[in-house]
């Protein structure tokens, strides 16, 4: 009797103290922040999208569903479950410690900062005019920035995740009875033709938006980030956060072909 009260008491305190662990990592990571941004930046790239695609912008009827697709609950909870089932519970101090320095926190307010920057035409365009003029001249800057995303293999994951939100785009469309005059396989096939273009235009925006957002980040700083992707628990940190944000895209890109397909029946009847 004595040892199952002894489980009993041990087993509640157990899984108190995994939550709090988990709650410390998620509030290093700032996944609700960046979420905000996410928000941002849906709200803007696609309040258009029933203009161009039915020449009406649909008023409210389209902006309250971009407001359910970009939930800043229901996605800050989907991507840090993500998140934590990706990341696993083996041990963490290596990760715990490099989010709590500046190379982590003060990264990740330029990016933040930068990231909503970029949603002006004017900053963004830029931006990219720096990146190549940054790259002309070989900059040691850009040759830290090219490390850095090298090792994070961001072009590579980002135009996986590209590819994949397109898919779930128009499988969101066949799922409300939309004929797109194409099969899965024939999706599959068009967004692959598209892909040298995509990935021109994803590594155009990712080494811009870099050398924008850390412009004021101290070589030191970076350089830190840099060696700790390159270890085996940074590589781990990387690939949750980017499947977990990926996965949230994908969600995302398919709620918005399942909206668009709407419409269109709507407009039909």
């Amino acid at each position: 009797m004595k040892r199952l009260i002894f489980c009993l008491i041990l087993i509640p305190c157990q899984l108190f103290a995994a939550e709090a662990d988990d709650d410390y990592l998620l509030s290093l990571v700032r996944i609700d922040e960046m979420v905000d941004v996410v928000r941002e930046e849906g709200l803007s790239e696609y309040q258009g999208m029933p203009f161009d695609f039915f020449g009406s912008d649909f008023g409210n009827i389209w902006t309250d569903g971009l407001d359910r697709v970009f939930n800043e609950i229901e996605l800050t909870n989907s991507i840090e479950q993500d998140f934590l089932n990706v990341i696993g519970e083996t041990p963490r101090a290596d990760i715990v410690s490099f989010l709590e320095s500046d190379a982590w926190q003060v990264a990740v307010d330029y990016e933040l900062k930068g990231r909503i920057a970029m949603l002006d035409p004017g900053v963004s365009d830029a931006a990219m005019t720096a990146y190549w003029n940054s790259f002309e001249k070989n900059t040691r800057r850009i040759q830290d920035i090219t490390d850095l995303i090298e090792t994070g293999d961001l072009i590579n994951s980002n135009v996986v995740g590209a590819m994949n939100s397109m898919y779930e785009f128009n499988l969101g469309m066949i799922s409300e009875g939309l004929d797109i005059g194409m099969s899965e396989d024939d999706i599959l096939v068009q967004i692959w033709s598209e892909e040298d273009s995509l990935r021109f235009d994803i590594s155009e925006w990712i080494y811009s938006f870099l050398l924008l957002a850390y412009d004021p980040l101290e070589t030191d700083l970076l350089q830190e980030q840099i060696e700790f992707f390159k270890t085996s628990e940074g590589k781990r940190f990387n690939r949750a956060l980017i499947e977990s944000f990926d996965r949230a895209y994908s969600r995302i890109s398919f709620e918005l072909g399942a909206a668009i397909a709407i419409l269109a029946r709507e407009q039909v009847l």
